[in-house]
């Protein structure tokens, strides 16, 4: 990268993409499993963005290993194809969003149980703070905001594929409660657990505008986007 890094300048937004290829995120998970492995620990694979990763999770549970997996809407709904925009720098994050062939084999492996959380890895910056990239992939800022839209854009997104709520609720709230040892105080509604729970209309039409969100943020990668199902009533510890 030192070497090349005058003529990355030529190549914009897109040199980031390039700077972290595929297989260095499988090398990374298959070095990790292989501790998991020896040790006998539960090991927690965060932002898988690749195909190559999910496979390398697929083959580490079947000798046994006790490997949970977690991406993100950015991975799910986006491909490589926005660092050849204009605006392209802003979509930078880390993992860098991969190929549509990525993309699909992280929904197999949704579908497959071989991914079991979807998280957000939100990290927000403004258009000013990525606009001082200045054509320099090394200094953009690495982030996207998301936490807000995480489970209005995965509802689409499941209906869409056709994918059972049953598998929803499970990625997005139940799963990670029992990965964290928070269930069932979180992460099921029951007697007893915490009344943290999102009244959802999944009928609900929006389009997406950063303007109409909470985030401080100006802009998000999801702009535009139509989405069916929408959040109505949060309650936090009981409270609306």
């Amino acid at each position: 990268i030192a070497r090349y890094r005058p003529q990355t300048k030529t190549l914009g937004a897109w040199a980031h993409a390039l700077s972290r290829p595929c297989f260095i995120e499988y090398e990374a998970i298959q070095r990790a499993i292989t501790w998991a492995e020896v040790t006998k620990g539960l090991l927690y694979i965060v932002h898988v963005s690749t195909g190559e990763g999910v496979e390398v999770i697929k083959q580490g549970k079947k000798r046994g290993v006790n490997v949970w997996a977690e991406t993100c809407p950015q991975y799910l709904l986006l491909t490589d194809e926005v660092y050849k925009r204009k605006d392209g720098h802003l979509y930078a994050c880390c993992p860098p969003i991969r190929t549509k062939h990525d993309k699909e084999r992280l929904w197999e492996g949704i579908i497959k149980g071989e991914i079991q959380v979807i998280a957000t890895d939100s990290c927000a910056f403004t258009k000013k703070q990525k606009d001082a990239w200045e054509g320099d992939f090394t200094k953009i800022p690495y982030g996207l905001p998301g936490a807000e839209l995480r489970i209005p854009t995965m509802w689409s997104a499941f209906r869409k594929r056709k994918i059972s709520m049953n598998k929803f609720v499970s990625l997005v709230a139940t799963n990670p409660a029992k990965l964290f040892g928070l269930y069932p105080q979180k992460g099921t509604v029951e007697m007893g657990s915490d009344a943290d729970i999102v009244i959802f209309d999944p009928k609900k039409k929006v389009t997406v505008d950063w303007r109409d969100l909470v985030s401080k943020c100006d802009w998000t990668p999801y702009q535009g986007m139509e989405l069916t199902g929408y959040p109505v009533i949060t309650i936090l510890r009981g409270e609306v």
